[in-house]
């Protein structure tokens, strides 16, 4: 980030939109239209529809950009503190920034802004995350935040029901599991009851479904000793009319850095106190689309499906797995399906020769087995399950047999008769005679 970047961003200073490469199929037909409306270019692996809601490649291509505009009533003022283990307040306000988030938006995109909005610059690449010291989301509800009075804007305790990281998420981003390695050890992951939910999977208003519900909240733990808590906003902020997939930033205190800044990203030194000015990030209009198209670490890449020999003729396929590094443009694909022509195939050869000759424009021949990295995320899961399902089974058996055990013989009580005074006296009488 240059060093007059924050206080007065220029419009020069935000970077050229790169232009992306197309997602779809190649669709250049074949020579002839006889063998090209008899045999469409079919990838030789499998691929996924553009329309399907659950689809990997519907999901990939919609974290490519920002959300479409909506309403900006149904954006959350939220506000993001950054809290920082050893080093003491030096403002009661501490470092803050209180901005105006579309609900829309997912973790991926909430992740970006937070890099955003605490010291991101453009083009520097986010470190690798390990096991120890990753990144992860925990939403939390029934929380409670300390008061104005003494660290505001800070969680102090709340009951977290959904983990999100796209670097230790058992399930979806396991890095070993990218091995070819065919072994698993699923018991020490057995022992995780976590609730894991995938950043793309998980939206502002999934947190908050209430809208602005001040019990709910998110803490973003970047590092061991940095957080970033972020609240519903509580102090008046101006209303805006229209509707934007923009975030807009309202007051700002402190400048700080995620990541410790090298000598040769020629940035500004920290102030922790200084006040901001707004406009540093809601100026040029589209500065943070810029960002997010620039930094964004997306959990999902792009990589070749199926057999290797054919992955020159096929179509690059979406794969759910763990990056650590930038969104680059996807690679561009491959040359055009081998083309036949009369002077190579001939009038004489059928389409059966003209099918099997060209395996980027059939399908093909087997289905491509699953590669070990989906495996092991299969057994895995089969595990998890398998437990789950045990543990299901123990408390149904248990509470049948509580049902079944028969409750103590208890000998009914005798009624005591009331008898009345005209009783009595009849009773007297008898005896007397």
């Amino acid at each position: 980030m240059p060093s007059k970047s924050l206080r007065s961003r220029s419009a020069s200073s935000s970077p050229s939109k790169k232009r992306r490469h197309s997602t779809g199929a190649p669709s250049s037909p074949l020579s002839f239209a006889s063998s090209s409306s008899l045999f469409p270019p079919y990838p030789s692996g499998p691929s996924d529809s553009p329309s399907n809601p659950f689809g990997r490649t519907r999901t990939w291509n919609l974290l490519q950009a920002l959300p479409p505009p909506t309403s900006f009533s149904q954006h959350l003022p939220l506000r993001f503190q950054y809290v920082k283990r050893g080093v003491p307040r030096e403002e009661l306000q501490g470092i803050y920034r209180v901005v105006q988030v579309p609900q829309s938006y997912t973790l991926v995109h909430l992740k970006s802004l937070i890099g955003f909005l605490f010291g991101g610059a453009y083009g520097q690449v986010p470190p690798d995350d390990d096991e120890g010291d990753a990144h992860v989301f925990e939403a939390k509800k029934s929380v409670a935040v300390y008061g104005a009075s003494f660290r505001p804007g800070q969680i102090m305790y709340g009951d977290t029901w959904a983990y999100s990281s796209s670097a230790l998420d058992p399930y979806l981003y396991y890095p070993d599991w990218e091995t070819e390695d065919d072994t698993l050890d699923t018991k020490a992951k057995e022992d995780d009851e976590r609730q894991w939910t995938a950043e793309e999977d998980m939206t502002v208003a999934h947190v908050w479904p209430d809208g602005g519900d001040t019990s709910r909240g998110i803490v973003y733990k970047h590092a061991s000793n940095l957080q970033i808590h972020i609240t519903i906003n509580t102090t008046p902020i101006q209303s805006r009319r229209g509707k934007g997939n923009l975030p807009h930033v309202f007051s700002a205190c402190g400048l700080v850095y995620l990541n410790d800044p090298v000598e040769e990203d020629n940035l500004e030194e920290e102030d922790r106190t200084a006040q901001l000015d707004p406009e540093n990030w809601n100026e040029p209009e589209h500065t943070f689309a810029e960002y997010y198209g620039e930094t964004a670490v997306l959990p999902l890449a792009f990589s070749g499906y199926g057999d290797k020999e054919n992955s020159e003729n096929s179509m690059a396929v979406p794969e759910l797995s763990f990056s650590s590094s930038p969104l680059r443009p996807s690679s561009s694909f491959s040359s055009s399906p081998s083309q036949a022509t009369p002077s190579s195939s001939g009038r004489s050869t059928t389409h059966i020769s003209v099918f099997r000759s060209s395996p980027g424009n059939g399908f093909p021949k087997y289905t491509p087995a699953p590669r070990a990295s989906q495996r092991k995320r299969i057994r895995h899961l089969q595990h998890r399950i398998g437990t789950l399902t045990r543990g299901l089974h123990a408390e149904e058996e248990r509470a049948a047999k509580a049902k079944a055990k028969p409750k103590p013989y208890d000998r009914p009580k005798k009624k005591k008769r009331v008898v009345d005074s005209e009783e009595r006296g009849r009773r007297a009488g008898s005896e007397e005679i």
